[in-house]
């Protein structure tokens, strides 16, 4: 006995068109994951928060591509942490903040211990696609 599997390869192509199955499973799928990351970012102005975004597009006859991102020039320090490291004033200038007792410091460079990273973005992607699966 022998089956012939013949696919409607168009059919198939289409699906992964704008306003295909796929392509907008995988634009629904990314913004859901740019919605958790929004709520799970930390937020102290709401820039970083305002600079995550989405897109979805096509990449090829059968490749769709959504990607999720956060513009911010500092989200990526945030995201992944960072390691100890030294801050120094631009130029002539100083850098000031309040020390021990409240008093105003004034000082050339600081050593910052560092910080611990918040994955917002791979903790909304590994949600959302826990979810889908």
């Amino acid at each position: 006995m022998v089956v012939r599997f013949n696919p409607d390869r168009e059919a198939i192509t289409r699906q992964f068109l704008a306003g295909g199955q796929v392509f907008v499973w995988v634009s629904k799928t990314v913004g859901r994951i740019t919605d958790l990351a929004k709520l799970l970012v930390p937020v102290r102005t709401g820039y970083l928060r305002n600079s995550i975004t989405d897109t979805t597009r096509t990449g090829g006859p059968r490749l769709v591509i959504g990607r999720v991102g956060a513009s911010a020039e500092y989200a990526l320090a945030v995201h992944e942490g960072t390691r100890p490291h030294i801050i120094r004033a631009h130029g002539d200038g100083m850098l000031a903040f309040k020390g021990s007792g409240g008093r105003l410091v004034f000082r050339k460079q600081v050593m910052h211990p560092g910080t611990v990273g918040k994955p917002f973005l791979r903790r909304a992607a590994q949600t959302v696609l826990a979810e889908t699966t």
